[in-house]
């Protein structure tokens, strides 16, 4: 009689190459050309979104993302133009959650890379909605 039980070592070995392409690809991190992010703040998720500056420790920007409304960000500059600067640009604008356009209407210097992060909290929940939203 055959054995049609799956061979444990090679479920296993299959699991840690899956595994290991993951970790790989999740440490890609870091920004990459034409990275972007948006932050959607909803009344059970308002948003506060800072860029870090992880060399120093200040917080080099942050925006209060009202209720209803995303913020859409994006960083300018390939990761070894923008070190070798010694910053980064960084386009933002604010839209209505459901908009289908970009917002990305103004620019701020941050960063490279290597020295920031991008950090997000929660406001005190449940938050109403803007006036006008």
């Amino acid at each position: 009689m055959i054995d049609r039980r799956p061979n444990r070592l090679k479920s296993l070995l299959g699991f840690v190459v899956l595994l290991g392409g993951t970790a790989a690809f999740m440490s890609t991190g870091g920004c990459q050309y034409g990275e972007s992010g948006q932050y959607i703040s909803t009344p059970d998720s308002p948003k506060t979104v800072m860029i870090v500056n992880t060399s120093t420790g200040e917080t080099v920007w942050t925006c209060d993302v009202p209720v209803g409304e995303r913020l859409d960000i994006a960083f300018k500059n390939n990761p070894k133009r923008a070190q070798e600067q010694g910053f980064d640009e960084m386009t933002y604008g604010l839209v209505g959650i459901d908009s289908r356009s970009a917002a990305r209407k103004s620019t701020v210097k941050v960063p490279p890379p290597p020295t920031r992060k991008i950090v997000w909290i929660l406001r005190e929940i449940p938050e109403p909605h803007a006036a006008g939203s």
